[in-house]
């Protein structure tokens, strides 16, 4: 058994780890992005990558969003793809438990945590 404080030690250094990586990909996950969003209806491995794209980036932000995205702009093309998938067209008569239904989930349950966690709920636009 170890204390709070090793395992918050432990913790934040593995948290580091990835971010890290997740800044270093950053870039070529970006480029893919844009590459594949293009084409999602015609390919089956397209939808693929943006299944593994978003869960790489849900997982990256899980606990805390990585350091790297709260500086100034970092954040909004990514909000962005986050707002593309959830407004993907999704075939008719797709199951329940397609592809496309379990990227809209994380695409959503993402962005509800950064809201909820990050969004200036107090902002408002006065006329």
């Amino acid at each position: 058994m170890c204390s709070k404080f090793e395992f918050e030690t432990k913790y934040s250094l593995s948290r580091q780890r990835l971010y890290q990586d997740f800044e270093n990909s950053l870039m070529v996950l970006g480029e893919l992005v844009n590459s594949v969003v293009n084409i999602v209806g015609q390919s089956d491995k397209a939808l693929t990558i943006l299944y593994y794209v978003s869960k790489y980036l849900c997982t990256a932000n899980q606990v805390q969003l990585c350091p790297f995205l709260m500086q100034e702009g970092c954040f909004v093309p990514w909000n962005h793809f986050l707002k593309t998938i959830l407004e993907l067209p999704v075939p008719q008569g797709e199951q329940a438990k397609s592809l496309h239904w379990k990227i809209k989930a994380i695409a959503g349950k993402l962005s509800y945590r950064l809201m909820v966690n990050y969004g200036m709920l107090t902002l408002t636009i006065k006329d």
